[in-house]
């Protein structure tokens, strides 16, 4: 599937640059807003210690059930 995140629409002439609008220092990829972007790294802290699962393991978090309820306060919380 395909999302907003700025490398996509950078791809199509959407963004000027697919930079992360947030901290301006890597593309802006899933793996990026999910997963290493250090302005979220509390987000990130707070779906381990929820899911209890390492934040590397997106795998599990795209599919597991209460996974997905953490990624889904997640996203609302960042975008």
């Amino acid at each position: 599937g395909h999302c907003p995140l700025n490398h996509y629409l950078h791809h199509f002439n959407r963004k000027d640059l697919p930079l992360c609008d947030t901290c301006h220092q890597a593309p802006e990829m899933v793996a990026h807003y999910l997963l290493e972007c250090h302005v979220y790294d509390r987000f990130h802290y707070k779906m381990h210690r929820t899911t209890g699962m390492r934040p590397e393991a997106m795998s599990k978090l795209l599919t597991e059930e209460d996974a997905i309820r953490v990624l889904f306060r997640y996203i609302n919380c960042t975008h």
